[in-house]
């Protein structure tokens, strides 16, 4: 995925690794690195050229254990307990833990874009609109992969 932003290498790398500390992603996903010679796939967080932003980074998050955090919930608020194998053999990171990655990416830096003009992410108020608020760092009710209402309601 595409990400257009002022920050450096090393702070999307400090944000993905704050998403993982925070137990939202699981400890096993990581950025995938192997633009190097002789390398078999092009998966990377790679730095590319913006025409809108200082930077962009082509950034593709992989894991190398299967299931994703307890009780993960996908997009259509089915759980999901395992995740899908990508092309060279490791386990994609699941759609949620992509949106806590995007929310600690986009609390560093709100004017980010992920994503293209036709699609994706264009600034946090665009990511929060679009995902319903469903990743609020800074909610208390957050439990380690199960986000509860004050009820204790499951959200879906």
């Amino acid at each position: 995925m595409r990400l257009h932003t002022s920050l450096t290498y090393e702070q999307v790398e400090a944000a993905i690794a704050r998403a993982k500390k925070s137990g939202r992603v699981h400890p096993s996903i990581y950025p995938v690195d192997t633009n190097e010679p002789g390398a078999m796939t092009y998966r990377n967080m790679s730095q590319h050229g913006s025409r809108t932003h200082a930077r962009a980074f082509e950034i593709q998050l992989e894991s190398g254990h299967q299931s994703p955090i307890p009780e993960t919930v996908n997009r259509y608020g089915r759980t999901q307990k395992t995740r899908r194998r990508s092309q060279n053999g490791a386990w994609a990171a699941t759609w949620r833990e992509w949106g806590w990655v995007m929310a600690e990416v986009f609390a560093a830096d709100p004017n980010a874009r992920f994503g293209s003009g036709a699609w994706g992410y264009d600034g946090v108020q665009d990511f929060n609109e679009k995902t319903d608020y469903e990743f609020d760092l800074d909610d208390d009710d957050y439990t380690g992969g199960e986000l509860r209402s004050l009820e204790g309601q499951q959200r879906a």
